[in-house]
């Protein structure tokens, strides 16, 4: 993927999770619109994109600096890819929340999923102070 179709991607995908449902819950244009978006970044962890995966929440983070995805890039990407490959990016996300308070604030929509007990005692310290 190059940094255009990146960059329209994250884009999308924030459109999507930002503007995607109305005050009653149903789904706008911008939903209709920009579903590939959410369906591309979730098939990631299947698909072995662990790496890209960390990118793409890097990317969001950055441009959601009025944290209106951070929701749904906690609840979804984070955790996604902390259930799949935890071991592999604990050490990141505890330095990056470290780091950024955004990012640790936005740690505090993340739930257990399916990471272990103690990666899930590690994230839950990571994001300490924040919740």
């Amino acid at each position: 993927m190059n940094k255009a179709d990146f960059d329209e991607l994250v884009d999308a995908w924030i459109a999507c999770v930002v503007l995607g449902r109305d005050e009653r819950g149903r789904a706008t244009q911008e939903y209709e619109k920009n579903w590939w978006a959410l369906e591309t970044v979730m098939n990631w962890p299947y698909d072995n994109q662990h790496e890209l995966l960390w990118s793409f929440i890097l990317a969001v983070h950055a441009r959601d600096i009025n944290g209106a995805a951070s929701p749904h890039l906690a609840a979804g990407p984070v955790e996604d890819l902390l259930s799949d490959f935890g071991d592999a990016y604990i050490e990141r996300v505890e330095a990056l929340a470290a780091s950024d308070v955004r990012f640790k604030d936005m740690l505090c929509w993340a739930w257990q999923a399916g990471m272990s007990d103690e990666l899930w005692r590690r994230f839950q310290l990571a994001r300490s102070g924040a919740c």
